[in-house]
């Protein structure tokens, strides 16, 4: 167990170097304190894995092991493809981004976790 735990977070470490998620983080610490960045990227992050793992877990279950390494495998070229396009945000966006008078903490988790709904390590 102690093993599946280690790697596990040496994967999810490697995987996260230069991922969008760490220039939000390194981004959002520019503006709000720490701790509260801190927090809320922690909070948003467990609740995605934790459903990532809950729904890895039944479909493990449900599915077997070749179509879902097939499917993974094409699912992780397709967010690489996506991700070379590049994405900008609209005017409307980015003076919506700027009016958010939403507390610290929940505006740094909710942008994490809508961030982390189908990152590579999702």
């Amino acid at each position: 167990m102690l093993y599946a735990l280690v790697l596990s977070f040496a994967v999810i470490f490697v995987a996260e170097l230069g991922d969008k998620s760490q220039l939000m983080a390194m981004t959002f610490a520019t503006r709000y304190r720490f701790w509260t960045v801190i927090g809320a990227i922690t909070a948003a992050t467990a609740v995605v894995h934790l459903v990532s793992v809950a729904v890895g877990s039944l479909l493990g279950l449900a599915v077997p092991a070749r179509p879902i390494n097939i499917i993974a495998g094409l699912a992780f070229v397709g967010f690489g493809l996506w991700t070379l396009r590049g994405d900008e945000l609209s005017e409307e966006e980015e003076s919506r981004a700027q009016r958010s008078r939403a507390p610290a903490f929940f505006a740094v988790a909710g942008a994490f976790f809508l961030a982390e709904l189908g990152d590579k390590t999702m």
